[in-house]
């Protein structure tokens, strides 16, 4: 995955990166977020009680002091050097160094088959530039969590949200398109093709789920509809993944 089709490595540097949690932490979304989080890993930890979670894209580390209260072993990934600099920064040398970080692309994770017992990816896949780059991910994912559970969020289209019908979810369905037509035509404008977030068909994430091997447990949304935020928990029972 260059960096001409995905730009997290720039866009999350310097200051963006040091006070990424501070523009953000205030905001409702966010801590519907870390609930979510929150109880994915409380069902984890009590699943086993050494198991090791992978974290990616890493970030400033917003979720591990979850991750380690649960006494979970703790394995990470961030192509932004300067975004694993500020984690280290907010938790400190003490903490820190009690987990695996490694600066990498999703793609190429450095991370042996089999490293993880579970996999935590938020605000993430809507950065990825197409369906192939999707799948490369979710099969690294695989590779590294053959037999476990996944937490992985998504921006979903109109058409791949809650398959309700009736006036609803019709009224529901035409806001989504227009919205995403309207973010379209001003990437456009002001040039910034590429480098804004994608919104993915739920039929094409349940493709690529079934191809890796990936059973889903469970699916919700965001509680704010605007947001068109999907969350697939996913089980791994030996499935294929990426060799």
């Amino acid at each position: 995955m260059t960096n001409d089709s995905y730009h997290a490595k720039e866009k999350y540097a310097g200051n963006v990166a040091a006070g990424y949690d501070d523009r953000r932490v205030e905001k409702p979304h966010w801590g519907r977020e870390q609930a979510v989080v929150a109880g994915f890993i409380a069902d984890i930890a009590a699943r086993s009680t050494d198991a090791t979670v992978m974290d990616v894209p890493f970030g400033t580390g917003r979720y591990v002091d979850d991750y380690l209260a649960h006494g979970l072993n703790v394995i990470g990934a961030d192509i932004s050097a300067d975004m694993i600099a500020a984690a280290a920064d907010r938790m400190g040398a003490e903490i820190f160094c009690q987990l695996d970080v490694r600066v990498a692309d999703a793609e190429h994770l450095p991370f042996a088959n089999g490293a993880a017992d579970a996999v935590v990816s938020t605000r993430f896949i809507k950065w990825l530039p197409n369906l192939a780059v999707v799948e490369n991910v979710i099969g690294e994912f695989a590779r590294i969590c053959p037999t476990g559970r996944m937490l992985i969020q998504v921006k979903v289209t109109a058409d791949g949200g809650p398959q309700a019908g009736g006036v609803a979810a019709a009224i529901k369905r035409a806001r989504w398109l227009l919205r995403d037509g309207v973010r379209t035509m001003l990437s456009a404008v002001v040039g910034r093709e590429g480098k804004k977030t994608r919104r993915y068909h739920d039929g094409d994430m349940r493709a690529i789920f079934a191809r890796q091997g990936l059973t889903i447990v469970d699916v919700f949304d965001d509680e704010d509809e605007s947001r068109a935020i999907r969350y697939y928990i996913l089980e791994n029972e030996g499935g294929a993944g990426r060799a």
